[in-house]
């Protein structure tokens, strides 16, 4: 069955349905990262373990506390405080679908139906598939006419910048430069060099 469009912003998300599920997503989420920050102290093991039972906790006490709200919530305003309704009188987007709309068009023209989630998963992977659609999304001209910048230094893969202590280049990888920042590490495992 097709969903209908009230008109009526239910919430902040406009979807009055399965809210303790949403909390518990988020707080798990939000707990998984705090726990692997804090548990990082500790190490690589720390973090995996503060992830775990950071996520474990937060999905748990988020989805409890939603779950209670939900039951005495006004899901006709976004708010969610009072009796009254919040009617959503903004004009849809030329594409006839309510909700966020972000504006774009697929190469043939059509509208660009992703929302900000899919454009942002889109950017970081480098897809360019409208997936409701399954059509190929305009690249945007500017963007993609550039060329990447080339860091020369002689050594493979993507440079990152930054100097070793005794002012030679820093060739930590991106990867690298991740996991070294989880556990605390301060050497470049290429040349073996104290960093910055």
């Amino acid at each position: 069955m097709p969903e209908v469009y009230d008109k009526v912003q239910h919430g902040i998300d406009d979807d009055p349905n399965n809210d303790a599920e949403k909390g518990a997503t988020l707080g798990g989420v939000g707990g998984a990262v705090t726990g692997a920050v804090a548990g990082a102290m500790a190490g690589p093991v720390g973090a995996v373990v503060g992830a775990v039972v950071g996520g474990l906790a937060g999905a748990g006490l988020s989805g409890a506390a939603v779950g209670v709200v939900d039951r005495i919530d006004n899901d006709n305003n976004i708010s969610g405080v009072g009796d009254g309704v919040n009617y959503d009188n903004r004009p849809l987007v030329d594409n006839g679908l309510p909700g966020v709309q972000t504006g774009g068009r697929d190469i043939d023209g059509t509208p660009d139906t992703r929302g900000i989630t899919e454009k942002v998963a889109d950017t970081l992977t480098g897809d360019h598939i409208d997936d409701k659609t399954g059509k190929p999304v305009a690249k945007n001209p500017i963007v993609d006419a550039r060329p990447a910048p080339v860091i020369d230094n002689g050594i493979p893969g993507v440079q990152t910048g930054g100097r070793a202590v005794d002012g030679t280049p820093d060739t930590r990888g991106i990867t690298e430069k991740a996991a070294d920042t989880l556990t605390g590490d301060n050497i470049d495992d290429k040349t073996g060099k104290r960093v910055y």
